[in-house]
């Protein structure tokens, strides 16, 4: 979790904060009364874009590897301090 050195710097715990991680991540509820969900496991969320469209089931997994080798790429500059816009080398 991105946020997890902030968490732990201010001890957030001790003050009562309890991180909730629902599973599935994100629903989405259409007005025709149909949803789709996205879970955490990826393998079981091509099942649920199958239903709206089967290339996309197809291809969500690669989609899903490529999201996790930018978060690991992206995530520690997230964290990091930004530099001064006048800033010079």
């Amino acid at each position: 979790m991105l946020a997890t050195p902030v968490i732990r710097d201010l001890q957030l715990h001790r003050h009562g904060l309890e991180l909730v991680r629902p599973d599935p991540t994100y629903v989405y509820l259409s007005p025709d009364g149909t949803s789709l969900a996205i879970w955490r496991d990826p393998r079981k969320t091509p099942e649920e874009i199958r239903r709206f469209s089967p290339p996309d089931a197809t291809t969500y997994l690669e989609y899903a590897r490529m999201l996790d080798a930018f978060y690991g790429i992206s995530a520690p500059l997230m964290l990091m301090h930004p530099t001064r816009p006048d800033a010079r080398d």
